[in-house]
């Protein structure tokens, strides 16, 4: 079976690099909802950058990005994540607040809430990811000796073989929407959000997932 061409946004031009990143209508909405002080103008040496992208590849795909703070300071802490098809685009999100200890309990928990939400509602092929490699490696692992959160990871583990669900790492810079929804839910004095509406605030950052359009690191 041949495979089309067409842009997989707009489906009505042919897909090459000038199209997808300037003339898409989807690229015109992400570059019109950017300031243009965000915008880097000139040629960028790439030597000492690393891109990172969201990563969607199958049509079955749905993927999970969680993340979770803690203050110090004041002690407030949220959590936050959400659920996003093959293409990028919102499913539903949630976020909270949390009496935690630490930021690594702020991250399991995240992921502990997201798989509980793929239980409830019948999810499959999930995959998650969050930025704190330390949280991942736990889960994956599982009965960790002796470790202050062992209940919960053990949890989260035995979830994730439940829902035939996987977790991998993500870089910080791949993972601004679940940040956002960490941070807000720090801020609420509400221990559960489930989000059917993406907020406004996130339209950007989603869209620029959703067109796969790289962050750098360097």
């Amino acid at each position: 079976m041949a495979t089309s061409d067409l842009c997989p946004r707009c489906n009505t031009c042919s897909e090459n690099i000038t199209h997808l990143f300037r003339e898409c209508n989807k690229a015109k909405e992400l570059w019109s909802c950017i300031p243009s002080s965000h915008l880097m103008r000139g040629d960028m040496d790439t030597s000492n950058c690393e891109w990172i992208s969201l990563n969607m590849r199958s049509n079955s795909d749905i993927k999970l990005n969680t993340d979770g703070c803690w203050y110090e300071a004041n002690g407030r802490g949220g959590f936050g994540g959400l659920f996003r098809d093959h293409n990028g685009d919102w499913i539903m999100g949630y976020y909270g607040k949390g009496a935690f200890t630490s930021s690594l309990e702020a991250e399991i928990w995240s992921v502990h809430k997201g798989l509980e939400i793929i239980l409830a509602r019948k999810l499959e092929n999930v995959k998650i990811e969050s930025d704190s490699l330390n949280a991942v490696n736990l889960i994956n692992e599982g009965n960790p000796n002796l470790h202050p959160h062992s209940v919960m990871i053990n949890e989260a583990h035995h979830l994730m073989d439940r829902t035939n669900t996987t977790i991998g790492h993500t870089y910080r810079t791949a993972n601004q929407c679940a940040d956002y929804l960490a941070r807000w839910g720090a801020e609420q004095n509400v221990n559960l959000v489930f989000l059917v509406e993406m907020p406004t605030a996130m339209r950007e950052f989603v869209l620029r997932d959703s067109l796969n359009i790289m962050q750098v690191l360097g």
